[in-house]
């Protein structure tokens, strides 16, 4: 990428290759953190890597600015590009090894197909991966929409940035509270209200409230991520073992492309109804899928005799009594 004059379509074509890659590394992640922890240990693990993410983007977008202070695009992206071998490096000689869970199917693909068909086929699974892939698919909207909001505001461009870490920081401070204050039994239970809840902020947005004003409300939204802790638990917990690396995998990827379909929707709502009505209604639209998801578990679970109605047994249960 970093070759002068590299023509659009082939950079593209890498930027889909890096996807690639980062979808069945996020799934190597995942298996080795359960591999390397105790069970105790797994959502802790998982919040600690979703802040490391975060607290790098907000390092590499400032970085990658002020790279380009002193060097050029070219340049920059090689410096980047040494970045990741030196990670390579770090993750090759400082990470040990650790068994594969079980998974013995990952060298053919007939039967790597078969899998992701398996994943898809446990109904609390699926509910529970659609979740993960669809909240963050609305939630993206104010980011998407981050520079034509505050030039509709006629507010500085410099308020461009401040609005792009208010969502990160906001996550980052839902994590660190969720794992210090709440109960692991709880994480699971608040997974489908705080989920909406972390969307409520965006219907605001309708009134096209001042930038000073947004950036607080993204904030909040932010924090609501926590009910990320929840759902970690209950995807290792609904996953077979077996599978799981390959349920990460397809957790990734699923997320990757749906949260950049969500910012071709962004874009296109506003454009046709303007930046503030576009955030609030993909705040609606994920308020709404949250709802749908969690209604066919609350009818299993009037069905289901007190004797199997555990907490292990629901999927995506109301809101009052939501484990994950």
């Amino acid at each position: 990428m970093a070759v002068p004059s590299m023509p659009v379509p082939a950079l593209l074509g890498l930027l889909f290759a890096i996807g690639t890659l980062s979808s069945l590394a996020c799934g190597s992640r995942a298996a080795l953190v359960r591999s390397a922890v105790s069970d105790d240990a797994y959502v802790p693990g998982r919040s600690l890597m979703r802040i490391a993410a975060q607290l790098a983007q907000l390092g590499g977008n400032a970085g990658g600015g002020a790279l380009l202070l002193v060097l050029s695009p070219s340049s920059a992206l090689l410096v980047n590009g040494a970045t990741f071998a030196c990670s390579a490096a770090t993750i090759r000689l400082a990470v040990g090894d650790h068994g594969r869970l079980g998974d013995q199917g990952n060298r053919h693909a007939p039967r790597s197909l078969r899998g992701v068909q398996t994943v898809l086929a446990v109904p609390e699974l699926r509910r529970l991966l659609l979740l993960g892939w669809l909240v963050p698919t609305f939630a993206v909207a104010p980011e998407a929409l981050a520079a034509p909001y505050v030039a509709a505001q006629h507010a500085s461009s410099s308020l461009v940035g401040w609005w792009l870490t208010a969502l990160p920081v906001g996550l980052i401070a839902g994590d660190l509270v969720g794992v210090r204050f709440v109960s692991p039994r709880w994480q699971r239970r608040i997974v489908v209200p705080v989920a909406a809840a972390s969307l409520v902020p965006y219907l605001l947005f309708a009134a096209d409230p001042g930038v000073r004003l947004a950036i607080p409300l993204l904030v909040v939204a932010g924090c609501c991520g926590l009910y990320g802790l929840g759902l970690d638990a209950r995807v290792r917990d609904a996953a077979p073992l077996p599978l799981f690396a390959r349920t990460m995998t397809i957790n990734s990827a699923g997320l990757m492309a749906l949260q950049g379909a969500g910012f071709t929707l962004a874009g296109a709502l506003g454009q046709a109804l303007g930046p503030g009505t576009a955030i609030a209604v993909s705040g609606g639209c994920g308020i709404a899928v949250v709802v749908l998801l969690s209604v066919p578990a609350f009818r299993s679970r009037r069905t289901t005799s007190p004797a199997h109605d555990t907490e292990e047994s629901a999927c995506l249960e109301p809101a009052s009594t939501r484990d994950g």
